[in-house]
């Protein structure tokens, strides 16, 4: 039953495992997963583990560029410099919240997209995940400063996977009024989600603070290079409308090799394979082309 699940299409896939026994099945061939794949997880630093039991326990940690300490940060920012005034030179209007540049956009500026496949990083995501990585990309995104409240700008949870690593790696100093990550606790998501009935789709202000207090809402406010790591697929989040001055950011995204259902998989082409394969190690390699299955 199960593989007759992950070969229907993605949406009809997401109403399937609503069926009880079908989502009875999923979970229970997901956990088994996770316990056959225990004795193969990566060994983590000290300061690595902490990262971990933060995201198992809160949903979110947050760091910075310069603690996490990955060996190609100088590369990664230079290349997202020279990016930023082509997203800047993308015009804005009253409906236009929201800039990005995409993997596929970016690759001839490969450096960034690299990044987010370094070892150290896969490392931290498998331990959380519990399972092998599958890197679905990144992108580089602007949040216009217009306040208007709409899309990911309300409260929602991710519904691709069981659980989901997003890497949000902020490009200018973000403060209350520039737009910062928000997010709800993992145990008051929990709460808040039963309350709601909550299914997916997003969520208004004036209805979450009906279950959970604005004392409670967290905001993730810091000096450009700050890193946000938050599993969002357990925690009510948002990005907060800015106000005052935009926000840029870089956001990489990581599930298990068999998500529940992807929105935007990589697609990359044989040409853009080509240019970054001989610089990936096989591991890398099969977080992109997934040539191995757990689940």
């Amino acid at each position: 039953m199960l593989k007759k699940i992950n070969r229907i299409p993605s949406k009809l896939k997401r109403e399937a495992l609503r069926i009880p026994a079908w989502q009875f099945l999923s979970k229970r061939s997901y956990q088994t997963a996770i316990k056959k794949y225990a004795s193969r997880l990566p060994a983590l630093a000290s300061a690595d583990s902490v990262l971990v039991d933060s995201i198992r326990q809160e949903g979110v940690f947050v760091t910075s560029l310069e603690d996490l300490g990955i060996n190609s940060n100088s590369l990664m920012i230079d290349t997202a410099e020279k990016l930023l005034s082509e997203l800047k030179s993308i015009p804005s209007n009253g409906d236009n919240s929201i800039g990005w540049l995409m993997s596929k956009d970016m690759m001839k500026e490969r450096e960034i997209f690299l990044w987010g496949l370094e070892e150290k990083l896969l490392d931290i995501v498998e331990n959380y995940l519990s399972l092998p990585v599958k890197y679905v990309g990144m992108h580089l995104r602007r949040e216009i400063a217009n306040g208007i409240m709409e899309d990911v700008r309300q409260w929602h949870i991710d519904i691709e996977d069981y659980r989901r690593i997003k890497i949000i790696v902020y490009l200018n100093d973000v403060d209350q009024e520039g737009g910062p990550f928000e997010y709800i606790s993992k145990n008051l998501t929990s709460i808040a989600s039963k309350k709601l009935k909550y299914n997916n789709g997003f969520v208004a202000e004036r209805v979450m603070e009906t279950v959970v207090s604005r004392s409670k809402w967290k905001s993730c406010t810091g000096v450009a290079g700050t890193v946000i790591f938050a599993d969002t697929c357990n925690i009510f989040h948002r990005a907060k409308a800015p106000v005052q001055s935009d926000r840029f950011s870089l956001t990489f995204g990581y599930t298990s090799r068999q998500p529940i259902a992807l929105y935007y998989p990589l697609k990359l082409s044989q040409d853009q394979w080509l240019a970054i394969s001989d610089r990936l190690s096989e591991r890398q390699k099969d977080c992109l082309l997934h040539k191995q299955s757990f689940l």
